[in-house]
């Protein structure tokens, strides 16, 4: 966590450097004073990031807050820029589910922390109850198959496999 306040207040001195350096002799400088406010406003979004909550925009226009480590987790997770959200839903204890395009999906628990949710593992998750799944949240990634015959991912109270036998595709849950 320091290391990105220090990277972003680095970041916004950087800035602030760059911008009074191509600022002319005619009295500009209060283009320089605003950039170096927007500056020091990234430094303080990281810090407020790191512990509470920041505000998500879906497809739609739709304003939403939620966890910070929620809508940080495809960068900490290692999964890429997944685009913006079509969808967000939340409960009071923070868990929260953010739905992007092509069946991609962050489940965020305070205990857990961000666990990706993706596929046909996802598509059986949400049909059948989603959040309120009686099968529960996803405890980890999902993993290939022993036997490379489909994925498998761990919920708090089972699993949910999508596995081929016999030549097609099918879901598992137990």
């Amino acid at each position: 966590m320091m290391n990105r306040k220090i990277a972003a207040s680095a970041t916004a001195f950087a800035l602030a450097v760059s911008l009074a350096a191509c600022s002319n002799d005619e009295g500009e400088a209060g283009k320089v004073e605003a950039t170096e406010t927007a500056a020091e406003g990234t430094a303080t979004d990281v810090a407020e990031e790191d512990t509470g909550t920041v505000e998500l925009t879906t497809q739609d226009g739709t304003k939403v807050l939620v966890p910070a480590k929620a809508a940080n987790a495809t960068e900490e997770l290692g999964l890429g820029d997944w685009g913006e959200p079509v969808k967000v839903e939340s409960r009071q204890d923070g868990t929260t589910l953010i739905e992007y395009a092509g069946g991609k999906n962050i489940i965020y628990t305070a205990d857990g922390g961000p666990v990706a949710l993706v596929g046909e593992i996802a598509r059986v998750w949400k049909e059948n109850g989603g959040l309120d799944n009686e099968i529960g949240l996803p405890t980890g990634a999902e993993s290939e198959r022993d036997g490379k015959n489909g994925w498998i991912q761990e919920f708090q109270n089972g699993t949910i496999e999508w596995l081929e036998e016999n030549g097609v595709f099918g879901e598992r849950v137990s």
